[in-house]
């Protein structure tokens, strides 16, 4: 019995040692300044309005301020979204389907990177515009709800890493 207690705990410390660096808990720790680098678009076809990257982006800018980080030209920490996928979506299959069909939606990664550009952390991000009465809104409206969900996620998850 005490054999195969040593065995266990042997093999699951060299387990533990194989599964590499944990990811940092809390990167932005003692970080006060940010550079926010251009938003990567990953699939033009899925990206369907010429704003998004800038759109994005301000929404990054706004998510660090308002988590008391400054932003800044340069510096050792920088964050960046990569866009997977930005849509109004389909105010047709909203009306005629409904249940949260054709909804609006930003789909992408929040990528926090240090000074060479290599990934620190990052984080998937996927919001949706309403479902309240979808089906009667524009593409406008439901891209606006979708960003506004968007822009506080963004603080949230940059709070997180805190």
């Amino acid at each position: 019995m005490r054999n195969a207690m040593t065995m266990l705990l042997v093999l699951g410390t060299a387990s533990l040692l194989n599964a590499g660096p944990a990811p940092p808990t809390a990167p932005l720790r003692n970080v006060k300044v940010i550079q926010v680098l251009s938003t990567v678009i990953n699939n033009p076809k899925k990206v369907k309005d010429p704003d998004a990257a800038a759109i994005v982006e301000k929404a990054l800018r706004r998510a660090i301020l308002a988590n008391e980080f400054q932003v800044a030209e340069s510096a050792p920490v920088k964050a960046r979204i990569s866009l997977d996928e930005f849509s109004g979506g389909s105010l047709a299959t909203r009306f005629i389907i409904s249940y949260g069909a054709g909804r609006s939606t930003v789909d992408c990664r929040i990528q926090l990177l240090d000074q060479g550009e290599k990934e620190i952390t990052s984080v998937r991000v996927r919001v949706r515009g309403d479902i309240t009465w979808g089906a009667y809104q524009g593409n406008a409206i439901q891209t606006k709800q979708a960003v506004n969900k968007f822009e506080r996620t963004l603080m949230d998850e940059i709070d997180k890493w805190k």
